[in-house]
């Protein structure tokens, strides 16, 4: 992961955290129109578990907590996070 990281470059990496750290979207959950399934990463420093519940809880959505992963679920988790997808994907199609 940080060779994947470090391939991006210092810059563009400093420019994503700050900027994510100015996001505030608390006021706009109301306006999530589709199913969602939230995907936390039990060790994740930047989103923590008890705030993956929170807005799972506020615009309705499951929470699913991977042990042993933090906030790069992609590269952590990828068997956990494309059985996420395909199973929100059957939930959709079943709907």
């Amino acid at each position: 992961m940080v060779r994947r990281l470090g391939r991006v470059g210092a810059g563009v990496l400093m420019a994503d955290l700050q900027a994510a750290g100015r996001m505030d979207l608390a006021g706009r959950l109301g306006e999530v129109g589709v199913p969602v399934r939230i995907v936390a990463g039990r060790e994740d420093r930047l989103v923590s578990v008890r705030k993956a519940r929170i807005l799972g809880e506020r615009i309705g959505a499951g929470v699913r907590v991977v042990e042993g992963a933090a906030h790069m679920l992609v590269w952590e988790a990828p068997e956990i996070v494309a059985e996420e997808i395909v199973e929100m994907a059957r939930r959709v199609d079943a709907a």
